[in-house]
């Protein structure tokens, strides 16, 4: 089964308002949505079906995504959020979290 990007970035009707989201304050005073999608599916789902849940999910409302390079779909991550990017949504309103394992932590 062959399956492409979504390319078109349309808020649905039923869309949430961004700055409704609650948000938790960070330890530097910034503000992040408590609200948002992982991209973990790999175990179920295709990259291309994830990339095309994250404009989805965009197009609802939702600003904050949650990533990690072990999930092995930066590529189709990135592409899906520059199609957000490219409908108008600014980079200052997305939030992407990075989780890294231990083994790319450096102890002091």
């Amino acid at each position: 089964m062959s399956e492409e990007l979504k390319t078109i970035f349309v808020m649905t009707e039923d869309s949430v308002d961004p700055n409704s989201v609650p948000k938790k304050t960070l330890s530097n005073g910034k503000k992040i949505p408590a609200i948002g999608m992982s991209t973990f599916g790999s175990d179920r789902f295709i990259n291309v079906q994830l990339a095309n849940a994250v404009v989805g999910t965009a197009e609802f409302g939702r600003r904050a995504f949650d990533c990690a390079s072990v999930y092995g779909n930066e590529k189709e991550i990135g592409a899906a959020l520059t199609v957000v990017q490219d409908a108008g949504v600014p980079r200052e309103e997305l939030y992407i979290t990075v989780a890294t394992l231990n083994a790319h932590c450096r102890t002091t």
